[in-house]
């Protein structure tokens, strides 16, 4: 089976802090914070002192600011920067496995940032892939950029993928079904330099959405309606696009069994939708495994998808429990959570 999700699209951040650059020329000494640790007195409003405070600058490393999206797509925030000339510079990361259509884009109709005072600053469009538009199977990675200044008394930003500012409600991916202009939502993204590292830090790992691991499992069931047949999940392997899971079956019985007679599934008590993976060689189609009695058989099963941070568990369930037969016998195994010990 060709294994999923090879490919890699770069975002250059050269050419997009080139542009900032240029478009930023105008910007008058009064227009630029102070460099990161400096204090800015931000003066009396009404009656009231407004308490001193350092202005966003530097950089802030992000860890646990992900969203996955229904369609099978996610984005990561991996760091964020206010550099030297006040601009806004955002580190993203997104995987494109989608189980409808071929493409998508996640800035087709504009990426909003807007800071906790109200202030919007201009999404700067790289050169080259101004929609930030990636292809099935595909992960992006490069850095966002937004015309500054940012206002030295913000504390925080909101970043929103394919949403506008006049947008009476800002969606989460959670909640929207786009397939081809997915939405995405970060909301209160701590700036760098205003004294909130801790929130920067969400938990999770750093690691790239695309980083592979492979998880043992070593558990063996035989179904009560044929205990002739026993099946053994060996172990399985996530790249942030798809799911491996790789098993041994034995047909002890004296029937031809077909164990994936139809589509298996993998559960994680969250409903999320993983697309079983198809694949054909030499006219048979591997995805039902025919054993004839005494036969074993040794198969990787594949599923596109992302394992959310919030699954319950993770299962492979193999043919409908209520339609069962001593052929088609059903099994469900549950597996260790990427990063859990059994």
């Amino acid at each position: 089976m060709e294994r999923v999700g090879a490919r890699s699209r770069v975002l250059m951040p050269a050419v997009i802090v080139a542009v900032l650059a240029g478009a930023c020329t105008s910007a008058t000494d009064d227009d630029v914070p102070v460099d990161d640790g400096q204090v800015v007195d931000a003066g009396e409003v009404g009656d009231e002192a407004v308490t001193e405070q350092a202005a966003p600058g530097g950089r802030l490393q992000l860890t646990g600011w992900a969203e996955d999206h229904p369609k099978v797509m996610t984005v990561a925030l991996r760091a964020i920067e206010v550099d030297a000339a006040g601009n806004l510079l955002i580190d993203i990361e997104a995987v494109n496995s989608s189980l409808h259509g071929n493409s998508a884009s996640i800035g087709m109709r504009g990426v909003l940032a807007r800071d906790d005072l109200g202030n919007v600053y201009d999404f700067v469009r790289p050169e080259g892939n101004g929609r930030l538009q990636f292809v099935r199977d595909e992960r992006m990675t490069g850095t966002l950029a937004f015309e500054g200044p940012v206002d030295p008394a913000a504390r925080t930003v909101t970043v929103a993928f394919n949403q506008q500012d006049d947008a009476e409600t800002l969606i989460r991916a959670a909640e929207d079904n786009l397939n081809q202009f997915p939405r995405f939502l970060f909301e209160q993204v701590p700036l760098p330099g205003v004294g909130l590292e801790a929130e920067a830090d969400r938990g999770g790992t750093a690691d790239a959405l695309t980083t592979e691991q492979e998880i043992e499992v070593g558990v063996t069931v035989q179904p009560e309606i044929n205990e002739g047949v026993s099946v053994t999940v060996l172990r399985y392997r996530t790249d942030g696009r798809t799911i491996t899971v790789e098993l041994e079956a034995v047909n002890n019985s004296n029937r031809v069994v077909e164990l994936t007679s139809g589509n298996p599934h993998l559960r994680d008590g969250r409903d999320t939708k993983y697309g079983y993976q198809r694949s054909e060689s030499d006219d048979r189609d591997e995805r039902v495994l025919r054993m004839d009695p005494g036969q074993e058989v040794t198969a990787v099963l594949a599923w596109r998808g992302l394992i959310p941070d919030d699954a319950e568990f993770l299962a492979l369930e193999i043919n409908s429990e209520r339609w069962q037969t001593p052929t088609s016998p059903h099994v469900y195994v549950e597996m260790p959570l990427p990063g859990q010990d059994r």
